[in-house]
């Protein structure tokens, strides 16, 4: 349940201008800082560093 809550939550960050509240609402996680947590264990990164990653990514 948890890979697909986080593996959901990284879709949404990547795909969408949705807020990290409305993201972690979405997928399950009580609070955002919840997310973030799983995130930054799973990831590497805090959802926030991640999706400013992404957005440089497709600016190359």
């Amino acid at each position: 349940m948890k890979n697909y809550k986080i593996t959901q939550a990284r879709h949404l960050i990547e795909s969408t201008n949705l807020s990290l509240l409305e993201i972690s609402q979405r997928c399950g996680y009580q609070r955002v800082d919840s997310l973030a947590r799983t995130f930054k264990a799973t990831y590497g990164l805090t959802p926030s560093d991640f999706r400013l990653q992404q957005k440089e990514l497709l600016t190359l």
